[in-house]
């Protein structure tokens, strides 16, 4: 078993086994006790006062991080990302940077967008970009904080603009960062780019023109920005003074004469697809934008007016639609009314305005009343020509009744017209039996527009003359030969006709027995000479069949005299004739002469 040791007598031995002095003991033990009387009063004395020590440190001002700057993409007027040489910002607009920054001993800080990446401290104050100077330079935001920096672009000739982003404190001892030149993509990183206005400063037209012809606008212009490429300008010439810039230019709701792109100098002209145009004004303005939809200086020709005038031109007529007619629309002309005039001949025609057959603002562009300057027609035989002098029977001049067919509008040039006219029975017959079988009749028609230009042709298309015999008795309506002796011999009568168509006549005789109750005086003891003076037995012989007498009755060629041929009677009574008073008819008609008696 182990030997149990006293704590006490241990602590009073030494390492050697040897015992601790008493007095030392006794006064270990003294000392013990007097802490353990005062250790609830406190009474005993400090034995330990602490000495103070004044601590001292300098911190140091730092210069802010700029963790992010980019070009606010909205600065441009493109559909793209950033100013860049695809998407411009337009000279005068506002380019905007977004930067956040912070600062290490927690100040207030500025957001300067140098031109060079150069950059002056000052004391409490904002930096001075040095060099060229500054784009911007903010107030202070706090540490932390998103700055926005945004400036005019306003007098930047330049079309590329290097920029350097720095942050700098609020401090005595004012810091910067380094410069900066993007943190985004290309697009959104230095450099900024300017787009500028072209220069368009004058705006000619090749006014006026013919409805046919190509109205042109000439301009003097430019655009001198070379990004990745030279920009192009283009030109608009507009029906309205409405135009839309910027991303999808163009003459609002689609009124463009005409526009064309190039790099300086632009052309362009309009062709009406038919030709058809109203001789008046239009009206015209012109705009000029470039490739980035950036409109031309306001101070030159953008937006001006170029008006420009279509002249009026004389209408026209086409041969082959030249037709000359009578009543029924025939060519074959009919006379039908002997001694007068026949109506309702017509000219009908074709007429083309490339004025349009509407003038403007309303009305018709071809003039016709019965005023012989305006629209009209004449006809005429073929031997006449149409420079013929009036005469009933081979010219008929300024037929100007005529009347317009429907006009389809302002852009339309074709209208119809029909002249409508009398002829006297004289005109002269152009068929094969006449004296003319070698001529026509033809038609000229003169269109005239309402400022009294015209034009003249005549039809292509001949029509013929009928030859229209037509003769009436005009004296000795009744042919009496009075009292006639048996075996005797009348005196001589006589019977006149007058030619009222447009051949010459002679005369075809008939006739029918005489007779006074059931007594007879046979036909044939009639006989007729066109000779006054001749003997009986000299006469032509009357019988019941139509015998040709040539009398040779001349043509009328006087509306108001008509020709006249007579034709002389005698009649032989037999010898043993009962007496009595004896009545029957002779029949005597014209037909047409030889064409060498008329």
């Amino acid at each position: 078993m182990a030997k149990k040791v006293n704590p006490i007598r241990k602590f009073l031995s030494n390492g050697a086994g040897k015992t601790i002095p008493w007095f030392v003991v006794f006064g270990i033990m003294a000392i013990l006790a007097m802490l353990v009387l005062n250790a609830g009063q406190q009474t005993l004395p400090q034995m330990v006062q602490a000495d103070v020590a004044t601590t001292a440190v300098k911190v140091s001002n730092s210069a802010p991080t700029l963790s992010a700057i980019v070009e606010d993409p909205t600065s441009a007027d493109g559909q793209g990302v950033g100013s860049t040489a695809g998407n411009p910002t337009n000279q005068g607009d506002n380019i905007t940077w977004q930067g956040t920054a912070s600062d290490a001993n927690g100040d207030y800080w500025y957001l300067a967008i140098c031109k060079e990446n150069s950059i002056a401290t000052n004391s409490l104050a904002a930096p001075t970009c040095s060099g060229a100077g500054a784009w911007i330079v903010t107030a202070t935001t706090t540490s932390g904080a998103q700055q926005t920096a945004t400036t005019s672009t306003s007098g930047v000739s330049a079309t590329s603009s290097l920029w350097y982003a720095f942050a700098c404190d609020y401090n005595t001892d004012q810091k910067c960062s380094a410069g900066n030149t993007g943190t985004g993509d290309a697009a959104q990183n230095s450099p900024f780019c300017t787009n500028h206005r072209p220069s368009f400063t004058e705006v000619s037209n090749t006014t006026p023109i013919d409805p046919n012809e190509i109205i042109t606008w000439n301009s003097t212009s430019s655009d001198s920005d070379l990004f990745a490429a030279a920009d192009t300008i283009k030109l608009y010439v507009c029906k309205t003074n409405s135009f839309t810039t910027g991303g999808s230019p163009g003459c609002d709701s689609d009124q463009t004469w005409c526009s064309t792109t190039n790099s300086s100098d632009l052309t362009c002209g309009y062709d009406d697809s038919d030709d058809i145009m109203q001789d008046k004004l239009y009206n015209a303005w012109v705009f000029m934008v470039d490739n980035h939809g950036f409109d031309a200086t306001d101070t030159g020709a953008h937006g001006d007016t170029s008006d420009y005038t279509v002249s009026n031109v004389a209408p026209t007529v086409t041969a082959s639609t030249i037709q000359f007619v009578d009543e029924g629309g025939d060519t074959d002309l009919d006379l039908t009314y002997p001694e007068g005039e026949t109506a309702n001949f017509k000219v009908n025609v074709t007429i083309i305005d490339k004025n349009s057959c509407e003038k403007s603002p309303s009305g018709s562009e071809i003039a016709t009343n019965t005023d012989a300057s305006v629209t009209k027609a004449w006809v005429y035989r073929s031997g006449q020509g149409a420079s013929c002098s009036a005469n009933a029977n081979n010219c008929y001049l300024d037929l100007a009744d005529c009347t317009l067919g429907p006009c389809g509008g302002a852009s339309d040039d074709t209208v119809t017209s029909t002249c409508t006219f009398s002829m006297w029975y004289v005109a002269d017959p152009t068929d094969s039996t006449s004296y003319y079988p070698a001529n026509t009749w033809l038609a000229t028609f003169k269109a005239v527009d309402d400022d009294n230009a015209s034009s003249s042709q005549e039809s292509s298309s001949p029509s013929e003359m009928i030859s229209y015999i037509a003769s009436a008795l005009i004296t000795n309506i009744t042919l009496d030969y009075g009292t006639v002796g048996a075996g005797e011999t009348s005196g001589e009568g006589t019977t006149t006709i007058k030619a009222i168509g447009n051949t010459g006549l002679d005369n075809e005789i008939s006739g029918v027995d005489m007779e006074s109750g059931i007594n007879l005086i046979a036909i044939d003891q009639q006989h007729a000479s066109t000779t006054s003076g001749f003997t009986w037995a000299t006469g032509a012989t009357a019988t019941s069949t139509a015998t040709e007498l040539e009398i040779n009755c001349l043509k009328t060629i006087a509306t108001n005299t008509p020709a006249t041929s007579s034709t002389y009677w005698l009649i032989k009574i037999n010898t043993g004739q009962a007496a009595g008073t004896y009545e029957g008819t002779n029949t005597i008609s014209g037909v047409i002469s030889e064409t060498s008696t008329w």
